[in-house]
């Protein structure tokens, strides 16, 4: 039996767990069995790196994962959960984002908040940081939705450069009925 690597197996898609049964129409559950419930989680665990130099930024997708939404909603709610270990330039930051792209071009609902900055204690100490985005009463029935996790570096400290690196970054995407 061949054994993959733990580099290998992390920079893998983890998991998929998708639970298919019937919602009530009030978006109310009749039993704790009544529940549709999509979660993807998507793994990248080699070294990356995003550079800003003047006025030219490297901005890397780090994570892209594709997820149908549950066909039997006409609408959910999303929530997109990133964790990474990173750190950035003396003084500088970095701005994480995470872009939901509906069909082949088209750009899709934003998730909120938008960017967050994250900045590192200090340039050669790395931190981890979990961050959340989401959106209510997203259309649903069997779309399929593409998420984008990015990192930008962005020059706080007026030297022209920036940077933003890490060895690992975990995407989990949730859709779920429309709550309360």
């Amino acid at each position: 039996m061949k054994m993959r690597s733990a580099a290998a197996l992390a920079a893998s898609v983890a998991a998929v767990l998708v639970v298919w049964t019937s919602w009530s129409g009030s978006g109310q559950a009749t039993s704790s069995s009544e529940r549709v419930e999509v979660i993807r989680t998507a793994t990248f665990a080699p070294s990356w790196t995003a550079e800003a130099r003047g006025d030219v930024s490297d901005s890397p997708i780090l994570v892209s994962v594709t997820v149908d939404s549950p066909s039997s909603l006409a609408q959910m709610d999303v929530i997109a959960t990133a964790t990474l270990d990173y750190k950035t330039s003396r003084g500088d930051q970095g701005a994480v984002r995470v872009e939901m792209v509906e069909g082949a071009n088209k750009r899709g609902p934003a998730l909120r908040p938008g960017p967050y900055r994250v900045v590192s204690p200090s340039s050669k100490i790395r931190t981890s940081t979990a961050l959340q985005w989401g959106n209510r009463a997203v259309a649903a029935a069997g779309e399929s939705y593409t998420f984008l996790l990015t990192v930008e570096a962005v020059d706080r400290n007026g030297d022209g450069t920036a940077f933003v690196n890490g060895k690992k970054v975990t995407l989990t995407i949730e859709m779920r009925p429309v709550g309360p």
